[in-house]
Order: C-alpha cells, then structure tokens, then sequence
C-alpha cells in the first residue's frame, strides 16, 4: 500500500475571529441587510503546495438571527471547485470556528490527505 502524502496549510483568521465567526454561525451577532442570503458574511483562505485551495467562512441563510451557515469550498490550482463525494469539506459536525484543524481528502483513493490548521493572527 503506497504511503499517504499529507499536505498542510493555515488558514489565518482575524484576531479573536473563532469566537466573532462562531457568533455569527451561531446567530447570536445581526448581520449586515447589505449582505443577501448564501453570500459570504466573512471568509479566509489557504492554499496547499500542490496549488490546491481551500475558502472557509460563514454564508448568510434565510434565518441569519437564528443561525448562518459553516462552508468549506475547494478549488484546485487553475481554481475550478471540486466536487467529489468527500467535497465539499463536511462540517457538520463543528458547532463553531474553534477547531484547530481539518483533516480531509479529496479522492476516493485517499493516497493524499489535507490537514487545515486554522489559526487567528
């Protein structure tokens, strides 16, 4: 079985944006009317060495006082969104923004691994 490759990048947020980015998530924060439902309300990027590029943030839904939501997006180096079964990135499971990393893959044959770090600065 051939060794996974496993690329790493970080994704910075703004100072104290875990927390800012968990409220908005959340719903607890008011979110600009200038803002249209499914655009981004806030969002960061990371690129890997292999050109791959992910863009995370929080979008606005039809509730944005009840709740906005978490999405992951990932381009591959000439910037075309991938989609495959494992993409875009499931975060279901995060509540909030103050997971410190996403380990993830792209292709079904899982020979590379993405570890996201993300990180405020």
């Amino acid at each position: 079985m051939p060794k996974k490759k496993v690329y790493t990048a970080t994704m910075k947020l703004p100072p104290g944006g875990k927390r800012a980015w968990t409220e908005l998530m959340q719903g607890t924060v008011k979110v600009s009317e200038d803002i249209f439902e499914n655009q981004p309300i806030v969002l960061a990027t990371a690129r890997f060495k292999n050109g791959i590029l992910v863009t995370g943030g929080v979008y606005k839904s039809g509730t944005p006082n009840e709740y906005n939501i978490k999405i992951f997006h990932t381009f591959d180096a000439l910037g075309n969104l991938i989609v495959s079964p494992y993409i875009p990135i499931d975060v279901s499971d995060h509540e909030d923004f103050l997971a410190k990393s996403i380990l993830f893959v792209i292709n079904e044959d899982e020979t590379e691994e993405y570890l996201l770090k993300i990180v405020e600065g």
